[in-house]
């Protein structure tokens, strides 16, 4: 190292500083240059050890030495000179060592005076460790931020997941409510049902023996009695017919809406469309007549394969939407319109109304689940999401155009029902077909039973039995032609006491007519299945069985 005696630091007031020392002791390499001539004039121990030149090599000679044989582009050609004159600069240069690797090193300048002479002491740091740490702490960065941007995604999805968790929840729950109402109106269906088929029974006897006794006692009267009787006589029939109506009334809403609750039917069957549409509004017409008019534009179209019951609620719900979206008191402007047509093979039905219409920004949403434009707690935010699954499952479509202050349509899509195999088409009973039956009517309703004798026992001999026991006592004493068994009854259902009957009486087998009130179970759905034989439901008229003989073949039976 060369020999300086003393240092006094520019601008330091006259400072000294033992050079040595501060060489000795610095943890950099220190270079000391004639800022004039950038000839070394002196190194520490440091400098030798970064550079690979040795004392001698350094001193004397000039500091671009350092510099690499191959320059770089990046690297100034005057870096030097403003190293050397700009007293704090600090920079970052490319230095090679002796045995010609590289390294970059940050290089800081101050201003001295060393031996009255104007000296700069370069302070030289290797970065190469530093740039190290830094590729090594950009890298965990970037893995610690691929992991957080992960963790992010993961957490993302675990909410969107447990939103459709939530949802799906909310959904059972509304579905296990909707099914507990099925189960009670389908219970009310079938309670009524009962007790209104005698009811009609005794209304049509009571009918019948206005018009064929009353009339003969008219003979004997003459004048003003006579007139009166026969006024009294056209009363009383036209009392008995608005009521027999008013109980059809009663009993095809029963129907329909065990047909609604039913659920769990989910038998593809062809349906004529605009049945289902009559049925629907049927339900739902007592809230449109208050809102609005019902306009009907109905085309001739085919008939399509589809599970009547979900489709049925599909309408309903669409009507009741239709409803929601008017208001009170405008009932003379207000319109429903269901219009129906046919566009290739698809059946389009249409519900429009006059509403208030859906805002565009709500519009591409109305399909979600539990998403509601109805006020808080007047909607479950379900009906449409089902209507369209259930649309779906049908191959078919669910689609909504709206415009606010205008209105809604609603169009359902579905894929007409391919056309079936040519059929001979079933001859109707004549009255030169049918005869005198002997019948046996097995149902636990005594009302039921007594009605069903004086309605039958005109036409048929009929035997009756309220319960099993009764039953196979009556078979055991008479040959019947055929059974009128009751599905639901409180000992035993149906189809078990008909394996008993049948097992005792094997003739029996094809000569059974299952009736019921409109509910049993899903295994005595399957067992009547499998029987193969026909279902009345109560109450039915005799118009009815007598087809449902006449298809069993049993006019002509011995």
């Amino acid at each position: 190292m060369s020999q300086f005696d003393e240092v006094e630091v520019e601008g330091g007031e006259g400072i000294q500083v033992d050079l040595r020392h501060l060489l000795s002791e610095s943890l950099d390499a220190v270079f000391i240059v004639d800022r004039s001539t950038g000839v070394i004039r002196g190194v520490n121990r440091r400098c030798e050890e970064l550079t690979g030149y040795c004392l001698d090599e350094l001193v004397g000679n000039n500091v671009e030495v350092l510099s690499p044989r191959q320059p770089s582009p990046k690297m100034s050609p005057t870096i030097w000179e403003e190293l050397l004159e700009q007293p704090g600069l600090h920079e970052e240069v490319r230095i090679e060592r002796s045995d010609g690797r590289c390294f970059l090193a940050e290089m800081s300048v101050t201003l001295t005076t060393v031996n009255a002479k104007q000296t700069s002491l370069l302070f030289m740091r290797d970065l190469t460790e530093r740039r190290k740490l830094e590729r090594e702490l950009i890298t965990k960065h970037l893995a610690l931020k691929e992991a957080y941007e992960e963790l992010e995604r993961t957490n993302k999805e675990l909410e969107r997941a447990s939103a459709e968790i939530q949802t799906a929840q909310r959904w059972l729950v509304h579905l296990e409510k909707m099914a507990t109402i099925g189960r009670f109106a389908a219970g009310v269906a079938h309670e009524v049902n009962n007790p209104m088929a005698f009811v009609l029974e005794n209304l049509a006897q009571l009918r019948g023996i206005g018009a064929r006794r009353l009339p003969a006692h008219l003979d004997h009267l003459d004048g003003a009695r006579r007139r009166q009787l026969e006024a009294t006589i056209s009363e009383q029939q036209e009392l008995i017919q608005e009521t027999i109506e008013g109980a059809d009334r009663v009993s095809q809403i029963m129907r329909q809406l065990h047909s609604f609750s039913n659920v769990s039917d989910q038998e593809m069957e062809p349906t004529n469309l605009h049945s289902l549409l009559e049925s629907s509004i049927m339900m739902v017409n007592n809230q449109i007549r208050y809102r609005a008019r019902l306009e009907r534009h109905y085309y001739d179209v085919p008939e399509v394969l589809c599970v009547p019951n979900n489709i049925s609620q599909v309408i309903v719900n669409l009507l009741v939407n239709a409803v929601h979206a008017l208001e009170d008191g405008n009932k003379d402007q207000d319109v429903i319109l269901v219009r129906t047509r046919t566009t290739g093979d698809q059946v389009v039905l249409e519900i429009q109304d006059t509403g208030c219409g859906i805002p565009p920004e709500n519009l591409s949403r109305i399909m979600e689940p539990f998403f509601s434009t109805k006020a808080r707690g007047t909607g479950t935010g379900l009906g449409l999401s089902i209507s369209a699954s259930i649309v779906e499952q049908h191959g078919g479509t669910l689609e909504v155009e709206s415009e606010v202050g205008r209105g809604t349509i609603v169009r359902m899509k579905l894929p007409v029902r391919s056309a079936p195999p040519a059929t001979a088409e079933a001859k109707q009973p004549t009255p030169e077909a049918t005869r005198k039956l002997q019948l046996l009517i097995v149902d636990d309703e005594v009302y039921y039973l007594r009605a069903m004798k004086r309605g039958l026992g005109r036409a048929h001999a009929v035997l009756l039995s309220s319960n099993a026991g009764e039953a196979l006592q009556i078979l055991a004493e008479h040959k019947v032609d055929l059974i009128l068994l009751d599905l639901m009854m409180p000992e035993m259902d149906g189809v078990e006491l008909y394996k008993i009957l049948v097992n005792a009486h094997p003739y029996l087998e094809k000569r059974v007519i299952f009736v019921s009130g409109g509910v049993f179970e899903e295994s005595i759905k399957a067992s009547v299945k499998s029987t193969g034989l026909e279902v009345l439901n109560k109450p039915f008229k005799h118009e009815e069985l007598h087809s449902a003989i006449d298809r069993m073949g049993i006019w002509q039976k011995s």
